[in-house]
């Protein structure tokens, strides 16, 4: 699948360096600036879980320079 093919996928979130920079990015714009700093003491598997909390799905495919083009859908 081509980028300009992805990009018209309503599930096509855009490149990241892993599905978890794009958990974190996500939750990162609803925390005021001086919070950040919790998402680096945060699990991954956690953070990942509370995140979809059983509503969403979260998938990615390799894309170039080992980043990764990531999905998300409603689970349901």
């Amino acid at each position: 699948m081509r980028d300009h093919e992805l990009e018209r996928d309503p599930t096509y979130r855009g490149v990241w360096t892993s599905e978890d920079a794009y958990i974190h990015e996500q939750i990162a714009e609803h925390l005021p600036p001086f919070l950040l700093w919790l998402l680096a003491c945060c699990d991954p598997a956690e953070l990942r879980a509370g995140y979809t909390a059983g509503r969403l799905r979260l998938w990615s495919m390799p894309a170039r320079r080992g980043h990764v083009h990531v999905f998300e859908s409603s689970d349901g």
